[in-house]
Parts: C-alpha cells; structure tokens; sequence
C-alpha cells in the first residue's frame, strides 16, 4: 500500500485552500449583497406607505380646482399625465418587489451554502506550516477571481432590479403587425330574441352596450319629474349597475362588513326582496384594501332568468332565486388587487363566468372560473397568465365556434368555454386594464390608455400578435370607459368627457368632443343615437354618425357612475341614492 509523504500533501493541499478561502470570501460578499437588497425591498416599502402613489394629494388637489373651472382644458391634461404616472410608479414599485424578493432568496441560498462548505472544509485543511509561498499566491489569486466573478454576477443583478424595477416594460416594442386583408364588415352581435325585452349583465345581452330594445325614450327631466316613472331608494351603496328580467330590476350594494342583493318590481319600482350574502364558508373575515371610487359593490350582477348571480368586492360570490332564496355561495377571496375587484360576471349557457385577475403575472394568481348556475360547482378554472384588471368578459361566437374574449395585462386571451382552454392571444396590452373588451365588425377590439389597443380576427390559435391584428389605435384611448363599436364606427370615451368618433374601415379620425364633465359610465347604442351618462347624472344623447350631432341631454338630478340597463321604452339608471326608471305612462 502507497503512503502519503509530505511532497504528497503539499502538492494536494492548494485547491482545498484555495476553495476554502474563496466560500469564505463568497459568503461575505452574499451577505452583504442581501443586506444591500434588504435596505432597498425595506426603503421602497417605507416609501409607498408614506406616499401612496395611487393617491395623490396634487392629483386631488387639481380635481377640486377642475370642479370649480370645468373647461380648463390645460388642468385636465394636466390631471391625466399626473394620474397616469402615478399608475407607473406603483407597478413598477410592485415589479421591484417581487424581483428584489427573488434577488435576496437567490443571495441567501449562496450565502448559506458557501457558510455551509466553508464550516466543513475547514476541519480537513493541511496544516498551515506547510504551505509553500507559491501555493499561497496561487490559492489568493484563485479566491479573488471566483469572488469577483460571484460579486460582478450580483451587482449585474441588483442593476437589473434597480432598472427593470424603474418601470420600464419588456413589452414596450411590439412589430408593426402587416396590412391586413380587406374585410366586409359584418353586422353588429345583437340579443338572442327572447332576451331582447331583458337586460341581463353588463353593458347587455352581448356585453358590448348594443340595445336591441325599440322606443327607448330620449327626453325626461327630473326637475320637473316628466318621463320619471319611478324613484327607489336603494339602502346601501354600489357602484355596480342594473341588470333587468322581465319585471325585475337587480342590483347591488355593500360596506365592509354587508353585501346584499336587491330585487325591485320594474313597473313599480317597489323593493321586492333583499338576499343577505353572509356566513360564506370560508369568506375573509377582513375587508379588501380598496380605491374609495370602486367601493364594495363595483361588479355587475348577471341573470339567466331562472336566478341572479352577484359577486363582490372582498371575493363572494351568490346565487338568489326570483323569489330571493338563496341557492349557493362561495369565497373567492381574500383577492389581492390594488383597488378592489370590479369585473362583472358573464352567462353563457349552464354556465355563470368569473374572471378572477389579481397580483401581478408572475405570481400565477389570476384565473377564469366557470361554476355551474344551478349548483354553484366549479366545473373548470383556466390559470392566467395576466396581472390584475377590471375588465370583464364577453362571450361572442366567430370563426364556427363560441369564445370567451378576456382583457387584461399583459394580454387579450379567448379561452374555450367548453374548458377554459386558450384558444389564442395577443400582446401586450399595458397598465391597469379597466375598458372591457367589444366584438363588432368581425373584430374584437381592446385598449388601454398609455397600453396601446388591438383589433384582432378571432379566428387564430396561439399567439397570434403578428398574424391576426388588423389594425391598432395610439389615441383616445380610454381609462375607465369601455367602447362602443357600431355602423362601422368606433366610439372611444376619456374619463374627462372627451368622445373620439373611428372608421373602422380605414381608421381615420372622423370627430371628436368635448363634453367637459367626468365620465365613468360606458356608451350604449340604441337605433341611431348613442347615450352617454356622465357622473352628475346628465345624460348626453349624440347621434352614430360621421360628423358629430347632438340629440339631446337629460337630467335625473343625482350622480351616477353606473351604466343603465335599457328595455323596451325603458331606461333604468342608479344613482348614489336611489335607482330611476325614465319612460312614457302608458
């Protein structure tokens, strides 16, 4: 058997040296880095708590000031760039937390390792009389190089939070997609005939604020109390917006401890019944951090005509039969979401639709959920790759088969609801997505103001960014506003009561103005005129047309932030207080 002789050690004995000085030197610079990446999670923390970028105090400052000079159009754009940058400032301040997050488990995993390795190695070290002088510059000049490497990869890293971080998005640039082919417009998506008297979700049967109804009335004034029929109080809050089936009207209202649904006699206006969403198994006993203007009871009811379904701000969700019996409920919640929930629900079928977009994309949080109407049972959930929204889904049929058309950030996606299943995508469409998507001229259109638009064929699969996209917008883009696309028109409104008038053939600018007042509610469309509701309760009536004409304007004396419901002869709008119905005594 061979014996080891010192010649044996000392020509072993550089590389355990050499490995032990550079853990230990590595461990150091881990350490430090974590701290240096614990100091900025901690400081970007403190920040937004002190100065929450989603309430400005000079953003509100000006919406006083633009409540008293109501034309200044230089403070309303004024408002808008602030607001807007606002918006930046807390994704890019939520970007740099969860990268800074994955950044200091990365440093601790190398520290603690390196600690680990050093600890061990350094029991089996030679002893240290018998290094020889050029195993000692060796074993230095090892151990800086493989520190400054780990150091060099560190700081690359920490530079690439600190900028990313910054907001600047890897979705900025997108190839101009190619000229698409000549298309015949189709027309627009109209109500299923036996929903045609009914208004059973948002914005409509169709979801995209077409009335199929006929007589919808165009002049009342609440002054005087002509063309109101009736004036209910609604007991609590919402800015949710009615939904009408036959001679019910629903809609809905919270705080933060009560969610209730309301059920009123349409002819009368007399309250029928309130169904009571409470003792939800597993609903969050805390209520959701929320923006004052989305409330509690921002998303819209929908009904099928056998029961009404209705989701709330903190994640509940319930079902009430017509007589106000409630047949199931589920908590959803807690639902991490900056300004509170607000996507309505969608029917299609058995199915009750429930677009759950929340966190940002990379945490994996965001889902589409469709339960079954009858017994609340999920019967599929379609992970998304999306961040929070407050846009909701539409269901349209194109290309031979039905679609789902969702929007949000960082992309419109149309699942299969027979499985939740994507059929295509396209991307990227930027900031906090609140404009619910539209289908009209064979084009599903979404926008975002300051993430750009798309006009995309909903026949493709995957993604389909550079293949499918017919056209996109940079202009008018809406905040809050959905659009409205009708007669071979698109019809985009800004939160400040600016109305920009598209062809869809050519997209040429056609219009555009100024009412001057603040809007949250989206257009519809009823026979030629468009109605358009702003938040002192005046409704603006103009005409779907190439030049710009003014049909009328109306007053129910109250604010409103909602979207009426429209019937046939009838509009139902709610106010803060009290819910109106607007037509002719028969």
């Amino acid at each position: 058997m061979k014996s080891n002789t010192p010649a044996d050690s000392q020509a072993t004995q550089p590389a355990g040296t050499c490995w032990h000085e550079a853990a230990m030197w590595t461990a150091g610079v881990a350490g430090v880095f974590c701290l240096v990446v614990c100091a900025l999670l901690l400081w970007s923390f403190l920040a937004h708590r002190m100065f929450e970028p989603l309430e400005s105090p000079e953003v509100a400052m000006l919406k006083a000031q633009l409540e008293k000079q109501a034309s200044n159009d230089a403070l309303k754009e004024q408002i808008r760039v602030l607001d807007f940058e606002a918006r930046k400032r807390y994704i890019a301040s939520r970007d740099f937390a969860v990268r800074g997050s994955w950044l200091l488990a990365g440093g601790m995993a190398v520290f603690l390792l390196c600690l680990k390795y050093w600890a061990s190695s350094r029991k089996s070290l030679p002893n240290p009389k018998l290094k020889q002088e050029e195993n000692m510059m060796q074993t230095r000049m090892m151990s800086r190089t493989s520190v400054g490497l780990l150091a060099g990869v560190l700081l690359c890293a920490l530079a690439g939070i600190i900028v990313l971080g910054g907001g600047t998005s890897p979705w900025e640039e997108l190839r101009a997609a190619e000229p698409p082919p000549e298309q015949k417009p189709q027309d627009q998506p109209a109500a299923p005939k036996k929903e045609r008297g009914n208004w059973p979700s948002f914005r409509g049967a169709s979801g995209v604020g077409i009335v199929a109804a006929k007589d919808v009335p165009a002049a009342w004034n609440a002054k005087t109390n002509a063309g109101i029929l009736w004036k209910s109080s609604v007991p609590m809050q919402g800015e949710s917006s009615p939904i009408v089936w036959g001679d019910r009207v629903f809609v809905t209202g919270a705080d933060s401890k009560r969610r209730t649904v309301y059920c009123f006699d349409s002819e009368s206006g007399k309250l029928l019944w309130e169904g009571k969403v409470d003792n939800v198994p597993g609903s969050p006993a805390e209520p959701p951090s929320i923006s004052p203007e989305t409330g509690f009871a921002a998303p819209t009811p929908a009904t099928d005509g056998s029961r009404v379904y209705a989701i709330f701000t903190n994640g509940d969700i319930a079902a009430f039969d017509f007589t106000g019996k409630r047949t199931w409920a589920h908590a959803f919640g807690p639902l991490q979401d900056p300004y509170g929930h607000a996507s309505s629900l969608a029917i299609h079928k058995n199915l009750v639709l429930v677009q759950l977009d929340q966190a940002s994309p990379d945490e994996g949080k965001s889902a589409l959920i469709a339960l079954n109407s009858e017994t609340g049972k999920t019967e599929w959930e379609s992970k998304r790759p999306v961040g929070a929204s407050w846009a909701s889904p539409i269901v349209i049929n194109a290309a031979d088969r039905d679609q789902i058309i969702t929007s949000s950030n960082p992309f419109v996606i149309s699942h299969d609801p027979k499985d939740g299943g994507e059929l295509w995508r396209v991307g990227p469409l930027g900031g906090d997505v609140a404009p619910s998507p539209i289908f009209g001229d064979g084009l599903v259109f979404a926008c975002n103001l300051g993430g750009g638009s798309f006009a995309v064929r909903p026949d493709g699969f995957g993604n389909v960014t550079d293949t499918s996209v017919a056209w996109k917008l940079d202009d008018d883009l809406p905040e809050i506003c959905s659009p409205l696309m009708t007669g071979g028109f698109l019809f985009l409104v800004g939160t400040y009561g600016q109305v920009a008038c598209y062809s869809t053939a050519d997209q040429k600018k056609l219009w555009s103005h100024d009412f001057e007042v603040e809007v949250n509610s989206s257009p519809s469309v009823a026979g030629k005129n468009i109605y358009l509701l702003d938040k002192t309760g005046v409704m603006h009536i103009f005409e779907a047309a190439a030049e710009f004409r003014k049909a009328g304007k109306c007053d129910i004396g109250e604010q409103s932030t909602c979207c009426p419901a429209f019937t046939e002869g009838r509009i139902y709008i709610r106010g803060k207080q009290n819910l109106y119905c607007v037509g002719k005594r028969e």
